[in-house]
């Protein structure tokens, strides 16, 4: 979690199997992930809202319950590069919501999904 202005850098990790979502930014805080492995949360891979930003680059978000990525709620800012986003349960791979400031995707593979 990165909250309340709070900036968390992430390399070379796997976030697994958790209970409820995988990693959410907000309040100001900011993720900064690269070659992150985020598979098998009960809810959402990544949760951006809130005053929240999120960078992420070479990573893959797969087999969550619901959204691989949800960027909502008045997110600031989210980024993904090189990422895949794959075989995640509910409605859709990624769900961007209209009051978030700003999404870019940059040659990213989005499949299989709900």
């Amino acid at each position: 979690v990165a909250d309340h202005g709070a900036r968390v850098v992430m390399e070379h990790c796997a976030v697994h199997d958790g209970a409820q979502g995988g990693m959410l930014a907000a309040h100001g805080g900011t993720l900064v992930l690269s070659h992150v492995n985020c598979c098998r949360a009960a809810a959402t891979g990544l949760e951006v809202r809130q005053g929240g930003n999120a960078f992420v680059q070479d990573c893959s978000f797969f087999k969550n319950g619901r959204q691989g990525i949800i960027v909502w709620h008045g997110a600031r800012s989210f980024e993904a590069r090189r990422t895949e986003v794959h075989s995640n349960e509910f409605e859709t791979g990624v769900l961007i919501e209209e009051n978030s400031k700003s999404a870019v995707f940059n040659s990213c593979k989005l499949y299989g999904n709900g």
